[in-house]
């Protein structure tokens, strides 16, 4: 009989200690995201209307097939021509295959160069349909730039 308590006993210690690490880790980890959602940081701007507008939610209903997230800091060299490239195949791919729909996603994670100007460009010349343009504050790396969306 002692046997049959000391091991219920463990179990519901085992389990309890299980819940309060579960607890310290998300209130920890909400907090160690707090520096990620600054204000401001949630908005795109559309070069052919001159508005900022909300940036989706990932929450929300998808209103294209392909989302392509393409994380920034100083690219202003490197950035039209990837930009060209992938934009040139997923207009052909979408020739292919009129359900095809796509959006690129640019985040500038806090560049020191133009490289919120060249993205900017693009948007403006494909719209922001098919190109935005998110703006970070600071840099936090690709991972951060990503988590941001």
């Amino acid at each position: 009989m002692e046997l049959v308590w000391l091991l219920l006993i463990t179990s519901v210690l085992f389990i309890a200690s299980i819940f309060l690490l579960r607890w310290y880790l998300a209130k920890s980890w909400k907090l160690s995201r707090g520096d990620l959602w600054l204000p401001n940081e949630n908005v795109y701007f559309d070069p052919t209307t001159s508005t900022t507008n909300q940036f989706p939610s990932v929450l929300e209903h998808p209103s294209v097939y392909l989302s392509v997230i393409i994380p920034a800091y100083n690219e202003r060299e490197r950035l039209p021509v990837m930009l060209q490239e992938a934009l040139t195949y997923l207009q052909e791919r979408q020739q292919q295959d009129k359900a095809f729909t796509y959006e690129l996603i640019i985040i500038d994670d806090g560049s020191k160069d133009k490289t919120y100007e060249v993205a900017l460009n693009y948007s403006d010349t494909e719209t922001s349909d098919k190109v935005r343009v998110l703006k970070l504050a600071k840099n936090r790396g690709k991972g951060g730039a990503v988590k941001r969306v």
